[in-house]
């Protein structure tokens, strides 16, 4: 006849047990009893209340928050939309990150390799910004294309 185990009983954020059992984490989320894996703090229905995830997620959408102002600017034909743009705001920054680590790009490449759009006025307003705040510099290319590069000032803002 088996033996009947102990119930797991709560002590903390962890599950107690007696016999084979180990402890197990437990989501740190309030009225959650999920089990984590890896002894991660939250389960995956509540990993966005982790402090770098939600500092993460908080940075995604201050950057979507200003690309969806610039667009509304561009689409109310404002005067110089790109005057409004933070050059240390995180669509400036990932520009820049991105062209210290792969050098020069055309204007078209930034748009599908940083912004992921098929937008690229957006891309090139974030560029003017950058222009005018002398972090990069663009030239033209023989077909016609503006190639941004990097500039020392740029690069210190990093």
């Amino acid at each position: 006849m088996p033996v009947p185990q102990e119930r797991p009983t709560r002590q903390g954020d962890k599950l107690l047990t007696s016999g084979s059992y180990t402890n197990t984490p437990r989501c740190g989320a309030p009225r959650c009893d999920k089990s984590t894996r890896e002894s991660k703090p939250f389960c995956p229905d509540h990993v966005a209340e982790a402090p770098y995830v939600a500092g993460v997620l908080g940075e995604l959408k201050a950057r979507s928050d200003e690309l969806l102002r610039l667009k509304a600017l561009i689409e109310a034909d404002a005067k110089k939309p790109w005057k409004t743009i933070d050059v240390r705001g995180g669509n400036c920054r990932e520009v820049l990150r991105h062209l210290s680590m792969f050098g020069g790009r055309t204007v078209e490449r930034l748009n599908r390799e940083v912004f992921q759009t098929h937008e690229a006025l957006l891309t090139e307003h974030v560029v003017r910004a950058l222009i005018d705040a002398c972090l990069v510099s663009v030239v033209r290319t023989g077909r016609g294309s503006l190639m941004v590069s990097l500039l020392p000032r740029g690069a210190a803002l990093l």
